[in-house]
């Protein structure tokens, strides 16, 4: 798609020893901003330059309005300002755009708020953090500008492919042996003392359930927090809820079900525990095709897999995530689930037979 067009026009006043400046633009073209759509950035405040101003023209001062401006942070993202970005940057091409938009939210970078905009995880600024401090070469705009220019140069024939390879990896080979070797599971400390111990100091750390915060004075102190950053980017420290009653009973010995959260997650357990050792489990609406009994959601070292309850007597098991849809073809009753690194998943039929494959790909966000 062609690149968007925009006529600007400038008037600068003179008032004595004040210098007075106004910018204005106009979209003459969208290009593939018809496709991304337009939004004006919320910040700013919308005006009108008028067509009759003339170069040295005298103007009047017809009224003073005194208004005191803060600085304001720039407004957080949209895929239509994201690409705008990256287009004035020099980074991707039209055609890796939506690969890009899709990659920072299948990986859990970035989440979208009530107005349709990206708000950075703590996975993506650790994530962030972690490569420009240890990889700081190719975290640069410029490198990755560049980078695309010689990639262009070598389709051109103007440049060797093994030449820009070499140039590259020999530097690069340093830094990511020197990043293998000191890089461990970060901890960002935020300032704050520990209310357990009174000594250590809170850092927001890596778990398998996620980040939280915990005492760097660890394993004396064992004090973890789950919490919640501001938009300022200040740390609250959240309680750790205990576990939850609920209305439903345990179908081996009749008490209450309760919510739990483990290292994997949220999940629903027996509130008899430990005499009583009922885990719900997510049951697939098919039967076995082997012995008819039900087949469960189960989890091996935080790896999903789906098999049939009367193991080890049966041994149906399925390898990864399932869609709990009917093959077209040959009525299978489920099809597996494979995602991709772009944030599209492929659904295919099991049986080698039929073959039937589709990719499905997420809509594009408004």
């Amino acid at each position: 798609m062609k690149p968007a067009l925009y006529a600007q026009r400038t008037v600068t006043i003179q008032g004595g020893i004040y210098t007075f400046k106004v910018t204005g633009s106009t979209l003459i073209f969208d290009g593939f901003l018809k496709v991304y759509g337009v939004e004006e950035d919320e910040n700013e405040e919308n005006g009108t330059i008028p067509k009759e101003l003339k170069e040295k023209e005298a103007l009047a001062l017809s009224k003073t309005t005194p208004k005191q401006h803060f600085t304001q942070p720039p407004a957080r993202f949209t895929e239509a300002s994201l690409v705008k970005e990256l287009e004035k940057e020099g980074i991707g091409r039209p055609s890796t755009y939506a690969t890009i938009l899709n990659t920072i939210r299948a990986r859990s970078y970035t989440t979208l708020d009530a107005k349709r905009r990206f708000n950075p995880t703590e996975l993506g600024m650790t994530v962030t953090k972690m490569l420009s401090d240890n990889l700081p070469k190719i975290m640069d705009y410029k490198f990755t500008a560049v980078m695309e220019e010689d990639l262009d140069k070598i389709a051109q024939g103007e440049l060797q492919r093994d030449d820009l390879l070499n140039q590259f990896y020999d530097a690069f080979e340093k830094d990511l042996d020197t990043f293998r070797g000191e890089a461990r599971r970060p901890a960002d400390p935020i300032g704050m003392k520990c209310p357990e111990c009174k000594e250590g100091e809170l850092a927001i750390r890596i778990g398998k359930a996620g980040h939280f915060v915990g005492c760097l004075r660890y394993p004396e102190c064992k004090f973890t927090s789950n919490f919640k950053r501001a938009e300022d980017g200040t740390i609250e420290l959240i309680a750790t809820e205990g576990p939850k009653l609920l209305e439903e009973k345990c179908p081996n010995c009749g008490k209450q079900l309760r919510s739990l959260m483990g290292r994997f997650g949220p999940f629903i357990a027996c509130s008899g525990y430990p005499e009583c050792k009922y885990i719900q489990q997510t049951k697939a609406q098919f039967p076995c095709p082997l012995d008819k009994g039900e087949v469960l959601k189960k989890q091996w070292k935080g790896k999903v897999f789906w098999g049939c309850k009367n193991y080890p007597e049966c041994k149906f098991v399925i390898f990864g995530d399932i869609e709990e849809e009917t093959c077209p073809q040959c009525k299978n009753p489920y099809l597996l689930k494979k995602y991709e690194k772009d944030g599209s998943f492929t659904l295919s039929c099991p049986t080698k037979e039929c073959g039937f494959k589709k990719t499905v790909v997420p809509q594009p966000l408004n």
